[in-house]
């Protein structure tokens, strides 16, 4: 059992006699209080840490009891080392902490770890460490960074194409490749696809920033059109079914715009609009789109006198020719034949029949025939009764006709009659009937 005399305030240096006396004394004591307590049996042993002591920090009656930090000499101010720096701790001889401060950390605290001071990487290089267990760099080295050959040609891609590249799972391009571009491959621009531009059209084209083009328009060539321009062709019969356009028709078209001529042979089936009907004559059009695409229709509108056809979708210009064709009473074409404006029927046409009157008669024309595109009439008068005459006027009823076409012995008589309008004058001697048929026209000029 140990016995804390210092803090009876009885001495601490090995000179103080006093001290010496007491310390003497009290191991005397000590030993006597050990077999005395072990003897009665009060402990098992006196080897704990034990002083004989006040209970408390107060005067009292001593007991043994526990050391306690209060028991022991203040030697330093209490206070946590090591917040601002590495702590520097002075001890005594008797191994008491007698004084601590705080060192400022910096480099300087270190020693070397062996790596040589200097910078390391760079755009191509790279950085290789080695570093111990506590985490200390020992040493630092400069790799060149290999790239292995991706099997890639060198060079340039993509000048007048489009680079196929090949990637390889870690990223890396493996290979690369011109591919030709072709239209397939580039978008719908918004134009439709077709040839534009001809002798009397000119394109107008609109192009975005990447220099596609977007849109086409054509416009007529800007050559001064000659008002009502019109040179002719030749119709021609080909079948029941079908007439024929020769090429050389050349035209300014209706509103003077622009010209249509025909460079090829034309086969005329279609109708503007509905049908076809039994005998019945038909107007013939030429007509064209922008572009200059042509073809010729019949119509039953005469726009030399009123009315308007009907064009087909995307054509835009028409001009009526001076002819027209006649279907028979199976709504097919008549047999026909025309040289330069003169046409010629296979089969007459009747204007009057068993005319029986002996004083003068108008007959309007345009019943049966296409008048407003007549220039003159081939007729032919028939009676049923010798030495009979039929007079026929073109220019009304004077009292002596201009014109006279008899019937003698009951032959056809024929002759030429002008028509200054769309009608016809005539009579009859006697009381004896006649007839008075039509077997070809001329033409007018242009329409």
């Amino acid at each position: 059992m140990t016995y804390e005399y210092n803090a009876l305030n009885l001495g601490t240096t090995a000179n103080d006699k006093t001290g010496d006396s007491f310390r003497t004394a009290f191991t005397k004591i000590d030993s006597m209080l050990e077999e005395l307590m072990v003897t009665k049996g009060l402990v098992s042993s006196v080897t704990a840490a034990l002083v004989y002591a006040s209970p408390t920090d107060s005067v009292g009656q001593p007991t043994f009891r526990a050391l306690k930090s209060s028991d022991y000499p203040t030697v330093i101010t209490a206070a946590t080392a090591g917040l601002t720096g590495i702590p520097r701790i002075t001890y005594n001889s008797k191994g008491q902490i007698v004084h601590s401060e705080d060192v400022p950390f910096d480099s300087s605290n270190l020693s070397n770890s062996g790596v040589v001071s200097g910078t390391y990487g760079s755009s191509t290089e790279v950085i290789q460490l080695t570093v111990d267990a506590k985490g200390i760099v020992t040493g630092v080295s400069n790799l060149s960074v290999a790239v292995a050959a991706s099997g890639v040609v060198a060079g340039t891609y993509g000048t007048s194409s489009f680079v196929q590249l090949d990637i390889g799972s870690d990223g890396r391009v493996t290979s690369a490749t011109n591919v030709a571009i072709l239209n397939t491959d580039l978008p719908a621009s918004g134009v439709v696809a077709g040839t534009y531009g001809s002798s009397v059209y000119v394109p107008q084209i609109t192009v975005d920033d990447k220099g596609i083009i977007t849109g086409v328009a054509e416009f007529s060539v800007s050559a001064p059109i000659i008002p009502n321009y019109y040179k002719s062709g030749t119709l021609s019969y080909a079948s029941t079914t079908e007439i024929t356009m020769t090429r050389g028709y050349n035209m300014s078209d209706s509103t003077n715009s622009v010209y249509i001529a025909t460079s090829t042979n034309i086969t005329i089936t279609e109708l503007d609009a509905g049908s076809f009907a039994n005998d019945t004559w038909y107007y013939v059009y030429l007509i064209s789109k922008v572009d200059g695409t042509y073809k010729a229709i019949l119509s039953t509108v005469d726009e030399s006198v009123t009315g308007s056809i009907t064009l087909p979708s995307g054509y835009v210009y028409k001009r009526q020719i001076n002819a027209a064709v006649m279907t028979n009473g199976s709504a097919q074409f008549r047999n026909f034949s025309l040289f330069n404006d003169h046409m010629f029927l296979s089969t007459s046409i009747n204007i009057v029949t068993a005319a029986t009157y002996t004083t003068s008669t108008t007959v309007d024309i345009s019943s049966v025939l296409p008048a407003s595109l007549i220039k003159s009439l081939d007729i032919t008068t028939k009676s049923n009764s010798s030495s009979r005459f039929v007079y026929i006027s073109n220019t009304g009823i004077p009292a002596v006709f201009p014109t006279v076409y008899s019937l003698i012995n009951i032959s056809v008589v024929f002759g030429e009659l002008f028509i200054l309008n769309k009608y016809i004058y005539y009579y009859v001697t006697s009381s004896n009937s006649a007839n008075i048929d039509c077997v070809g026209f001329t033409f007018k000029g242009a329409v």
